[in-house]
């Protein structure tokens, strides 16, 4: 009578059947997997660094008064850049706080309305725009 430990068992086999596999399998797919990994990666990293370019700092400061029953809270946007310019239609009179926000309620394309503004275009989509004021680089004081 033979001990089950002289022979291997089939769980044992099918076992090393499987490992031998998926050794073969990723030896052929190696570059494969490299290329997928390395994509990931570097897709990561660059969805960070739009994710922190887009974003805007935020400073909140809460003032607590003693003896009164509310807080006062002030949100300041720090802003990076070129504060940008408030614009006003010529037509409807509508002022917008920038040229992106003009461009996205009206459904222009920023580009030819910035055109339009720096004289490069007559007009967009037949509507003339013209810069009114330049935005404060400091919050305006409450």
């Amino acid at each position: 009578m033979q001990s089950t430990t002289d022979t291997p068992s089939t769980t044992d086999t099918e076992y090393e059947t499987r490992k031998t596999r998926i050794k073969n399998h990723l030896q052929t797919h190696k570059t494969t997997y490299i290329a997928g990994t390395t994509g990931i990666i570097v897709g990561a990293a660059g969805a960070t660094l739009l994710i922190a370019r887009v974003n805007p700092q935020i400073n909140v400061i809460r003032i607590l008064s003693s003896g009164d029953d509310y807080i006062t809270q002030i949100t300041e946007l720090v802003r990076r850049g070129h504060p940008g310019y408030a614009i006003k239609c010529i037509e409807t009179g509508e002022v917008f706080a920038s040229q992106g926000r003009a461009a996205e309620l009206l459904k222009l394309s920023a580009s030819d309305l910035s055109k339009h503004l720096n004289g490069m275009k007559d007009a967009v989509k037949g509507l003339h725009f013209a810069r009114i004021a330049e935005m404060p680089t400091q919050p305006l004081p409450v």
